[in-house]
């Protein structure tokens, strides 16, 4: 699988570091402002192979609520509105911010309607989510984030054991790319808590 991808933790480094540089306090200040009164998901989100898909299975016996799966569209919005050439854009003007995050807020419940024409409240389990959870507070303010967790070591190793399809994975084929790239998702959590409210 390795001889088959590509994979730099160098442009992985410059991406982690490009989402903190956009979440600027005077960033935050301004999308902070945005009012959604919208019925919010509830984001399944951490690195794969940390019990996500056992949290969803536990939220989704609840009457009220419909297990969506790994549901890729809040990750494809934000690529699509934040990303060009496949590079975050970390100097966005704060004048389209609004517009752009009541863009996603609309296009994601619209697809999320789609899932279940009933009015329940929907769980989106996708890992990858984690890079995204400041975009998640300030687009819906009222949603849950769950965020699983697994010993280190115990996740690393389930995560190399595995194949898996998803180029968003592509760090799993090599035990130090894996390891660097754990890192830098623990640092980006440290961020969210201390930046996010």
């Amino acid at each position: 699988r390795k001889k088959n991808i590509k994979f730099l933790i160098n442009d992985e480094k410059k991406e982690f570091k490009n989402i903190k540089k956009l979440f600027s306090k005077t960033f935050l200040k301004n999308s902070l402002n945005i009012k959604n009164e919208n019925i919010s998901p509830i984001f399944i989100l951490g690195m794969p192979r940390s019990g996500t898909s056992l949290v969803e299975q536990i939220i989704s016996t609840h009457s009220k609520v419909h297990g969506g799966g790994e549901l890729n569209y809040f990750n494809e919005l934000i690529k699509f509105y934040f990303y060009k050439d496949n590079k975050l854009n970390s100097n966005m003007n704060d004048d389209d911010i609004v517009e752009i995050f009541n863009n996603i807020n609309k296009n994601y419940l619209d697809k999320l309607s789609e899932i279940s024409k009933k009015k329940f409240i929907i769980t989106d389990k996708l890992p990858i989510n984690f890079k995204w959870i400041g975009f998640i507070k300030l687009i819906f303010p009222r949603s849950k984030v769950i965020h699983c967790t697994r010993n280190p070591k115990d996740n690393c190793l389930s995560i190399y054991k595995n194949y898996f399809t998803n180029i968003e994975l592509n760090y799993a084929y090599n035990f130090n790319e894996l390891v660097n790239f754990y890192n830098l998702y623990k640092d980006l959590i440290k961020f969210w808590n201390f930046n996010i409210p």
